[in-house]
């Protein structure tokens, strides 16, 4: 049997759902709900697909091609994990472990902007996740006479999907890293004397440093120095990272080896 509803006030007002945020609820810092207008879509577009204004057609070219090599380390994530280091992450690789930074991130819930106290309610969770991993692990090395070891090495970023309430697009994925990439530009140019005039490979490692776990006044001071003087044999010796995989540590040793000519 067929019902004809047309004629109920009620239904008069019903429209498609738009999976692109416009007709949505839309939740303010208040929590007060309203539907969305033309106006609250593309304010709310913007806020999912953010873009990082690149500061010159040159800087450009350098950080999109140092990004395609972090996306493919990486794998782009949609929410947060805890990295290898038990450190809050999203996206390639970024690092929001405390609440100032995670709350800075554009997340989304149930594809409209999440409220703080959403962002909240999901930075305690997974730091309570955090916490229960790191009590097994000294439950288990306690009970069968063990060292403790670091377990967040042994679970993969998917381990923390299923259970994420907020994400993210890839298009503030992209501009997390590139903000992120763009500091780092800022960081090595200060250091690493006419980096813009190096060779692929040497800014391919240099970034690659700079992004995990970065470069200080206080740190990798020969680092610094054979890049300066472009002393590829020496610089060479000075890429190896605790805590970053032997395979990673091999590969950025034999970039640098492979310059022929600086």
């Amino acid at each position: 049997m067929i019902v004809d509803l047309s004629g109920l006030d009620m239904f008069k007002e019903l429209k498609p759902v738009d999976f692109n945020l416009r007709g949505l609820p839309q939740y303010a810092e208040n929590d007060k709900v309203g539907i969305a207008t033309d106006a609250v879509y593309k304010s709310n577009y913007e806020y999912a697909h953010r873009k990082v204004k690149f500061r010159s057609s040159e800087e450009e070219k350098l950080l999109k091609r140092i990004g395609k090599q972090i996306i493919g380390r990486e794998n782009t994530k949609e929410y947060a994990y805890l990295d290898s280091s038990g450190y809050i992450t999203t996206g390639n690789g970024a690092l929001i472990n405390d609440w100032e930074s995670f709350k800075k991130v554009h997340w989304l819930y149930n594809g409209r902007p999440a409220t703080e106290a959403e962002m909240r309610a999901e930075f305690e969770r997974i730091q309570k996740v955090r916490a229960d991993i790191i009590a097994k692990a000294q439950e288990y090395a306690e009970r069968n006479k063990k060292n403790y070891t670091n377990p967040f090495q042994k679970i993969t970023a998917k381990r923390y999907e299923e259970d994420a309430v907020l994400k993210i697009t890839k298009d503030e994925a992209d501009y997390l890293m590139y903000s992120h990439l763009q500091r780092d530009y800022n960081v090595l140019k200060y250091y690493l004397l006419e980096i813009d005039a190096a060779p692929e490979a040497a800014q391919d490692v240099a970034f690659d440093i700079q992004y995990n776990p970065g470069i200080t006044d206080n740190t990798w001071t020969y680092f610094k120095q054979y890049f300066n003087e472009r002393n590829v044999p020496e610089l060479a010796e000075q890429v190896h990272r605790i805590g970053i995989s032997e395979t990673r540590n091999n590969e950025m040793r034999d970039k640098i080896l492979s310059i022929k000519k600086w």
